[in-house]
């Protein structure tokens, strides 16, 4: 399993943002959503909920993959998905799309 401290420092990054840890993965159209993906290592990847219900990932400079379900990216690289974060919408509109 990961650090706890090295989750909750990047779960701490998304908080000084206006994120809240919830357990929900669902779409919900009223907040943007971040997943933290962590393996034994610590923390090693974040994907970001568009407004279409899928998540959206970068997998390096200029490459960004849409997969339906966070499950789509756990395994060996990336390890399993730890933590789920939501914010509200700004006036109702997601800040990143």
């Amino acid at each position: 399993m990961p650090s706890a401290d090295t989750v909750a420092g990047w779960a701490k990054l998304f908080e000084l943002h206006g994120y809240a840890e919830t357990s929900d993965a669902s779409l919900e159209i009223e907040y943007e959503k971040v997943a933290i993906y962590a393996s034994g290592d610590g923390p090693e990847h974040v994907a970001r909920q568009k407004a279409s219900g899928a998540w959206t990932s970068k997998m390096g400079k200029g490459v960004d993959i849409e997969h339906p379900t966070l499950e789509c990216l756990e395994g060996d690289f990336y390890g399993k998905v730890v933590k789920i974060m939501r914010r509200k919408c700004q006036n109702g509109k997601r800040v990143l799309e």
